[in-house]
This record gives C-alpha cells, sequence and structure tokens, in this order.
C-alpha cells in the first residue's frame, strides 16, 4: 500500500473512504461551509457534471461512482467522479 497522501488526505484530513457515503460526504460539506468556505467552494465547483442524472447537485455527489463528483479517483485529484465516461442525460 502506497503511503502517498491522496487531495482527500490533504484538503479533509481523511480518505476518501472515509467520506464515501451521501450522508457522510453531506455532513463534511455542511461543516466546511462554516469552518472552511474556501474548501467548501472548491469542492462544489464542478460543471462537467450538470445535467447528469447521477448527479447529486445539491451536494456536489456522483451516485455513479458513489464518490463526491469533484475527486477523480484515478488521478486522486479534482476532477469528474467517473471521468466523464459515466455521463449520462
Amino acid at each position: 500500500m502506497s503511503e502517498q497522501l491522496d487531495l482527500f488526505e490533504v484538503t479533509l484530513g481523511s480518505p476518501w473512504y472515509e467520506l464515501k457515503t451521501p450522508e457522510r460526504w453531506a455532513k463534511w460539506l455542511e461543516i466546511a461551509e462554516v469552518e472552511s468556505p474556501d474548501a467548501y467552494d472548491w469542492w462544489m465547483t464542478m460543471e462537467g457534471c450538470g445535467g447528469c442524472k447521477h448527479h447529486a447537485e445539491k451536494i456536489n455527489f456522483c451516485n455513479l461512482q458513489q464518490l463526491p463528483a469533484a475527486y477523480n479517483p484515478v488521478t486522486k485529484i479534482l476532477g469528474m467522479a467517473c471521468m466523464g465516461v459515466g455521463y449520462n442525460l
């Protein structure tokens, strides 16, 4: 297992799998909106998912990948969770 920190651990203080449910992610966003507005704004920025049936816009969550929509699990940085492959109107 790699010791490399991914984007979640660096910016959120937790590995992504600890936030991998819509409920946990929504709770984190609720806290971040008050405690760290810049982080909240950063994670809520996602134009690429607009209109996709898998996108839970209110919490910017990809229901297909079961990840925050702005987290690319391959590159482990900001990007589309499905990398655009799962985009479906």
